[in-house]
């Protein structure tokens, strides 16, 4: 995440002819970003996390 908001922070700089009306460094745009980006990550770990974690192995391995 930090290696990521240095980047944008870079092309934000690049692209600050091309936005019109917006803050180059919407700070509150960026949070909402990293928010977003960070709950995404942890449902798609956790949620299958959780599903193997209510499987009986023992059964499993019966039923195979």
């Amino acid at each position: 995440m930090i290696a990521g908001l240095a980047l944008s922070a870079a092309a934000l700089r690049v692209m600050r002819s091309l936005l019109y009306g917006v803050d180059v460094y919407d700070w509150p745009t960026l949070a909402a970003v990293v928010v977003i980006l960070i709950s995404a990550t942890l449902a798609a770990t956790i949620l299958p996390a959780l599903k193997i974690a209510s499987v009986n192995p023992a059964r499993t391995l019966r039923e195979e």
